[in-house]
């Protein structure tokens, strides 16, 4: 007897008692760790968006499954919802979840020290960006507070 997608789909999943997620077991994508799942129709879904399709319904055009509860690997369908890449955005910047300035960023090359500094120097971008291992054009965003902003001066 032949297996079908649900009970392809369920037979990896596996409920966690203390978090209330229920983790998936099987194929994850790498190197985000989500789950996928293969369909009957021979196509790649992420396993957290099908559970929130059987669940919720059909996404609006341009909608994404959204976690609650931050697990990648978690397709409790209480936990998901339908939102848009803005929704989920705002989301991880909440939950602290995204570096979105300063020396926590991934990229960073500045700190908040020497971003301060830069902005204070009276000197030239082209001299300040080899003494600091930049752009010119990143001592140009410092100094115009397109990036930085978090970064008090005292007046």
């Amino acid at each position: 007897m032949a297996r079908t997608e649900l009970d392809r789909f369920w037979a990896k999943v596996s409920p966690e008692p203390n978090s209330g997620c229920w983790l998936w077991t099987g194929a994850l994508l790498s190197p985000n760790g989500y789950g996928v799942f293969r369909l009957s129709v021979g196509k790649n879904m992420t396993a957290h968006r099908y559970s929130c399709e059987l669940a919720h319904g059909t996404p609006e055009e341009g909608e994404c499954a959204l976690h609650k509860c931050d697990v990648k690997s978690c397709v409790n369908p209480d936990h998901l919802y339908w939102g848009s890449v803005k929704d989920n955005t705002r989301d991880a910047i909440e939950r602290g979840q995204w570096a979105i300035a300063g020396e926590a960023h991934h990229m960073a090359v500045l700190t908040d020290a020497t971003a301060m500094e830069v902005f204070v120097s009276n000197a030239p971008p082209r001299l300040l960006a080899p003494q600091y291992g930049v752009s010119e054009a990143a001592i140009r965003a410092v100094k115009t507070r397109r990036t930085w902003r978090h970064i008090h001066v005292a007046q």
